[in-house]
């Protein structure tokens, strides 16, 4: 008989008494969250409002759709397709900020 099996000389490596699990660390805020809880971003909301209602009714240079569709309904409709996607980027731009506010 050689020695103990079950013993604490028989580890062939030193014991070791388990670590308890690390805290883990707070994410850092994002640039969306931080605009989104700053004092401004209501004003900057309110701009965001503000020019989705603008290409709702206008052209980029201001002419207006309605008067643009009498004239020439193939124009039109070729910028109320660019005023929607650009609506639809400013309302994506509202959701991100305020996920990431509300996830902080």
């Amino acid at each position: 008989m050689s020695g103990a099996k079950n013993s604490i000389i028989s580890d062939p490596l030193p014991y070791l008494p388990p670590e308890a699990p690390k805290k883990p660390e707070r994410p850092k805020p994002t640039d969306w969250a931080k605009l989104g809880r700053s004092r401004k971003y209501p004003l900057i909301n309110q701009q965001f409002e503000t020019r989705k209602e603008y290409f709702r009714h206008f052209t980029p240079d201001g002419e207006a759709f309605s008067k643009m569709y009498a004239e020439n309904p193939e124009a039109a409709a070729r910028w109320a397709a660019i005023a929607s996607e650009v609506i639809k980027e400013l309302d994506d731009m509202q959701y991100r900020i305020e996920l990431e506010a509300r996830k902080q």
